[in-house]
């Protein structure tokens, strides 16, 4: 459904490919079919050995039936003993710009929110990965796009997809977010054991932390400037508080109708997270926005 809204609202020639994941004791070989062999034996596979059905590619290849010219839509049914390596294998023989996923699949793809198969995937290849969540579409190529940054290289990898896909977001609202703790780091280390002014010591220590968060932020903000002014894109940037990076962007996202989130699969400091780890599974948890990851 997304992917088909995509092709609908994009300009750019597409090709697409919608594949699943069989059990590859089921993969044809000549003349002999697997699966008819065990039906006529009277064999009940378990769901997960079971060979997709014409009706699957029906109803996927149903949401193309109005496609525009320039979109190329076909289906493959892969095999292996694990998804995510299959899955992982065939994007980078098709050459994929981007794997789009469902937080929970059918039959082989069944797995938990950012289970097996997803992390499977990510550790597989370095393409971008799009997690859905629900059946979420797009209306127009104006869509809302947040990026999350924190000023390190990882995080700057999903700026850099932005400028590098500059005809997919070129009509979009762009924002760049990060997250400043409500008091950060640096002002207790500034003032442990430091002498605090007693006239006033509430304004002195709001001006600090103010201090603070603007250096974070500009820290964050100064990379992404010059990477979307060469792509020549406009960016807004946002500038969150809280204790907790994941539920502040999350809040953001939910709040202001962002179609599209997209983080960095590693980050340094408050985004700091092994390869699908707390920030990015935290923020998937508490929103169904569009989570795109980039390795």
């Amino acid at each position: 459904t997304f992917a088909a809204s995509l092709a609908a609202v994009s300009s750019k020639s597409l090709q697409i490919e919608i594949v699943t994941v069989a059990d590859k004791i089921l993969k044809k070989r000549g003349g002999f079919d697997p699966q008819q062999a065990f039906a006529e034996a009277g064999v009940d596979l378990p769901e997960i050995a079971q060979q997709p059905s014409e009706k699957f590619f029906n109803s996927a290849l149903a949401h193309f039936k109005n496609v525009r010219e320039g979109v190329k839509v076909k289906t493959k049914v892969l095999y292996g003993d694990h998804p995510s390596e299959a899955i992982a294998k065939e994007a980078k023989r098709f050459e994929a710009d981007i794997i789009m996923m469902g937080a929970r699949g059918l039959s082989s793809l069944k797995s938990l929110l950012f289970g097996s198969v997803t992390s499977g995937v990510l550790a597989e290849c370095k393409i971008p990965v799009l997690v859905l969540r629900d059946k979420r579409t797009f209306e127009s190529p104006q869509f809302h796009v947040a990026v999350a940054v924190d000023g390190s290289k990882a995080s700057l990898k999903g700026v850099k997809h932005i400028a590098e896909h500059r005809g997919l977001y070129k009509e979009s609202e762009i924002v760049a977010l990060t997250v400043s703790a409500d008091v950060p780091d640096s002002v207790l280390k500034k003032l442990s054991g430091k002498a605090i002014p007693q006239d006033n010591p509430q304004e002195y220590f709001a001006q600090e932390i103010a201090k603070a968060q603007k250096a974070e932020y500009e820290a964050a903000f100064k990379p992404v400037r010059k990477q979307i002014a060469g792509a020549k894109l406009a960016c807004k940037e946002v500038g969150l508080v809280g204790v907790n990076p994941a539920r502040a962007i999350a809040d953001f996202v939910k709040e202001n109708g962002t179609d599209l989130l997209i983080l960095g699969s590693r980050g340094r400091g408050r985004f700091k997270s092994a390869l699908m780890g707390s920030t990015a599974t935290n923020i998937a948890a508490l929103t169904t926005v569009p989570l795109l990851i980039i390795r």
